[in-house]
């Protein structure tokens, strides 16, 4: 029998050896100092060599600094704090001597004994460290996402500008050229161009929706607008079409539907025209028929129930859930007969998502097609319209307004320079913001025209300094944004620099006069 190493080892002796977590004695050794320098294993039990891998007749009666070189100080810091203080202590830590990570608790037996009690929890931590760094991965790629995002944003807002700028230019020398009394031949050319032009622009501008969708980018309005004469501008833009074809255009109203409504006339107006231009478009002879009716959907609300049923081709089964996705047709060869990008169904399918509302098909090949497409709206109050008068070609201004153009690019200076001449303005030019700033140091003007993104200075950057230098003036000078950066940031980023209107580019002279009698009201002998 051998002697106790203290008072009490037979009372856990059966625990001790029978333990399933890894047990040791150990005791404490002191330098001359009177400090903990290294312990010494007196007993171990068997799961302690389960979960160490090391014999018994390996370390017992050997200091753990002989045993196990590579223990860290710390080690013998904690223990000798266990037994100064006689406070266990329970703690996680890594040995990097056995390389493997260990739940321990200690606790003194006597005044140079101590008990230890462990677990192996190296695979724990091994999962933890995992998903630690797969967290971090995540947080990573996360942070590449958003970057990638806004570097697509700002590279969209670009071959925006850069497109739409040239575009402008065709567009709106088209538009002047047709009204220069052009003969049969050369007014049927400027026709042409000026659609090829918009052909362009509304391709540009279905990727650039469908990128600002995707993101999650494109925000919706909320306004006040009348659906019978919304709904019948949109009849009437393809009943010239229609009629050519030799297809009738019907459209139904139910009667019971309420005209004025509140939401988002342009968003909803965009995917109706691409249902109903899709209808005309594939539609070779019979019928193309839009109808809505409203049901109610709670206090003050109705859901819009649109149809657009056609006698076309017709779509087969399969390709139903296809032809909502982006750069898809039904057919291959249709985009080669009829061109376009495939984009517009899959823009007008997220569009009713985003309005809350959903777009379907019902159609069967050789039989024609019923697209269906649901929305939710808010009733307004019913007012009248005021009658409107004939708008004057060219305003009645009681002298003519001085305006200055703020354009670096060419060709857009001579379409405004085209326009403004023909609206009955006067205007100065400067090359960029700079140029800007020094014509309104020099001289009075009723209005300015300003490009956004010119060299040198900026259009954002030169309405700011503009803003100060007429601060404290009477009258605000309006300045109103010609730009090419089109999108509803880009709209927002205008205003917030001061700006007081915004012009998309290409910018037709309808919405040229519409912005001059806005802020000019007060130049016209009819207010």
């Amino acid at each position: 029998m051998t002697t106790p190493l203290y008072p009490g080892e037979e009372q856990f002796r059966l625990l001790f050896e029978n333990n399933i977590a890894g047990s040791a004695i150990h005791e404490l050794i002191y330098d001359s100092g009177g400090r903990p320098c290294d312990y010494r294993f007196l007993d171990v039990n068997p799961a302690f060599e389960r979960l160490t891998g090391l014999r018994r007749q390996d370390v017992v009666g050997r200091r753990v600094l002989e045993a196990l070189p590579g223990t860290e100080a710390f080690w013998i810091e904690r223990f000798g704090e266990v037994v100064t203080s006689g406070a266990p202590a329970h703690f996680e830590e890594h040995a990097a001597a056995l390389g493997r990570w260990y739940e321990v608790t200690a606790f003194r037996l006597t005044a140079h004994h101590f008990a230890v009690v462990f677990h192996d929890i190296t695979q724990r931590k091994l999962a933890e460290q995992e998903r630690i760094e797969a967290e971090s991965d995540l947080r990573q790629a996360l942070v590449l996402a958003e970057a990638a995002n806004i570097a697509k944003s700002q590279f969209l807002s670009m071959m925006s500008h850069e497109i739409r700028t040239p575009l402008n230019g065709v567009i709106g020398m088209a538009d002047m050229l047709a009204q220069t009394g052009l003969n049969e031949e050369q007014a049927a050319m400027a026709e042409i161009i000026e659609d090829c032009g918009k052909a362009l622009l509304a391709v540009v501008g279905d990727i650039l929706d469908l990128a600002r969708i995707e993101a999650g980018n494109l925000e919706l309005s909320q306004g006040e607008f009348a659906l019978r004469r919304m709904v019948e501008a949109v009849h009437g833009m393809f009943s010239t079409q229609a009629r050519i074809k030799g297809v009738q255009l019907a459209l139904h109203i139910d009667p019971r539907t309420p005209d004025r409504l509140r939401g988002d006339e342009v968003r909803l107006r965009q995917v109706l025209i691409n249902l109903l231009g899709n209808a005309v478009k594939f539609t070779e002879h019979g019928e193309v028929r839009l109808s809505v009716r409203a049901e109610q959907a709670g206090a003050g609300r109705v859901e819009l129930i649109w149809e657009v049923r056609d006698t076309g081709p017709g779509i087969p089964e399969a390709f139903h859930a296809r032809i909502f996705e982006p750069f898809s047709q039904a057919d291959t060869s249709l985009s080669r007969r009829y061109g376009g990008t495939g984009l517009g169904l899959a823009i007008a399918k997220r569009l009713a998502g985003l309005m809350g509302g959903n777009l379907s098909v019902a159609s069967t090949l050789g039989q024609g097609s019923t697209f269906y497409f649901t929305v939710p709206m808010q009733m307004a109050v019913e007012v009248k319209a005021p009658r409107r008068g004939s708008d004057p070609a060219i305003p009645a201004w009681s002298r003519q307004p001085a305006v200055l153009l703020v354009e670096d690019d060419p060709t857009c200076q001579f379409t405004v320079h085209m326009m403004l001449t023909q609206l009955g303005c006067s205007y100065s030019l400067a090359g960029d913001g700079l140029q800007a700033i020094a014509a309104i140091e020099q001289g009075a003007f009723d209005l300015v025209l300003m490009d956004c993104q010119m060299p040198e200075c900026d259009g954002y950057t030169a309405t700011r300094r503009i803003r100060e230098l007429l601060a404290g003036q009477k009258r605000r000078l309006p300045i109103v944004a010609l730009t090419a950066n089109a999108f509803t940031e880009d709209r927002e980023r205008c205003f917030a620099a001061g700006m007081d209107d915004f012009l998309a580019k290409p910018c037709s002279l309808e919405a040229m006069r519409g912005s001059l009698k806005r802020w000019l009201g007060s130049l016209t002998s009819v207010a």
